[in-house]
């Protein structure tokens, strides 16, 4: 395999951080891909009650996101067929924050999850305002992310 396996290729391609569509993925059949992308966090309160509309349905979602109440952590979504875990993978480093969610699936709902996406994301107006504001917010995604670092 020496010469013939990229190992980092590999590696990156495991990681949340870079999910990204296949290029050249095949569209036929019905078979559709979507790519949600934003420098902005998803609202914490909104991303609770709504996360349904993203997470269910037929289809495979994998990706990262950020949310202002934890505004170095770096989490990870990993979704398949109707079921969806979210974790903390680390935090981003040099790597500047941004939200990357990557759909395939065979049932057409990318509206709806356009739609919810855009729902979720913190407005243009509630992301001027800043971080500052959310870092001594209750924390609503503790259960699903683990206590907030100090």
């Amino acid at each position: 395999l020496a010469g013939v396996h990229d190992v980092r290729a590999g590696d990156r391609r495991l990681d949340p951080r870079h999910a990204a569509p296949v290029p050249g993925a095949p569209t036929a059949r019905g078979v559709w891909t979507l790519e949600l992308r934003a420098d902005r966090p998803l609202h914490p309160e909104r991303l609770v009650a709504e996360v349904a509309r993203l997470g269910r349905g037929p289809h495979r979602s994998r990706g990262h996101f950020w949310v202002p109440t934890r505004p170095d952590s770096v989490c990870v979504w990993d979704g398949a067929g109707g079921r969806l875990s979210v974790g903390a993978l680390g935090t981003w480093g040099r790597q500047p924050a941004a939200t990357r969610l990557v759909f395939t699936g065979v049932e057409d709902v990318r509206a709806d999850l356009l739609a919810a996406f855009d729902d979720v994301l913190l407005t243009a107006d509630e992301h001027a305002r800043g971080l500052h504001p959310w870092l001594g917010a209750d924390d609503v995604l503790a259960p699903w992310l683990g206590d907030r670092a100090a």
